[in-house]
């Protein structure tokens, strides 16, 4: 994904038309699980403060159109997440985001996999104090 500042912008306008499309009968345009995955990853690569809320929006937005996520789904949208900067607050939420993601994944079946763990590594990196959160981070690793 292109890191030019309206990218982020394009590929959510592409995605809205799409479900508009199938919506007014186009089956041919409806998304499926690559088309959510690509504005995953604009996501990931953008610059939005919020990338977390807006990760979350497309994930939802997912499932309601009854898009089944896969682990690549995941993968990307635990990776924006780890990537949100701000205060003490907003990086709990994303971190708070990235835990409930996991658990879905493996609830659904599907297997972590070489792009997971590291994307649950930068998580806790980003937004948790070693310190205070370490039976957190034992817990989610089982340690």
């Amino acid at each position: 994904a292109s890191r030019q500042p309206d990218s982020l912008d394009k590929v959510e306008a592409i995605l809205e038309h799409m479900i508009e499309q199938s919506n007014a009968g186009d089956r041919d345009s409806a998304p499926n699980t690559t088309t959510f995955n690509v504005v995953l990853k604009a996501i990931r690569h953008s610059s939005h403060p919020e990338m977390h809320d807006k990760a979350e929006q497309v994930l939802n937005c997912m499932k309601k159109t009854g898009v089944k996520p896969n682990i690549i789904t995941y993968n990307t949208f635990m990776g924006a997440c780890a990537r949100v900067e701000g205060n003490e607050e907003t990086r709990r939420r994303a971190f708070s985001l990235v835990l409930a993601a996991f658990s879905e994944l493996q609830a659904i079946g599907l297997r972590p996999d070489g792009y997971t763990w590291p994307a649950i590594w930068q998580a806790c990196q980003c937004h948790l104090d070693i310190n205070a959160d370490l039976p957190k981070i034992n817990s989610l690793f089982d340690i």
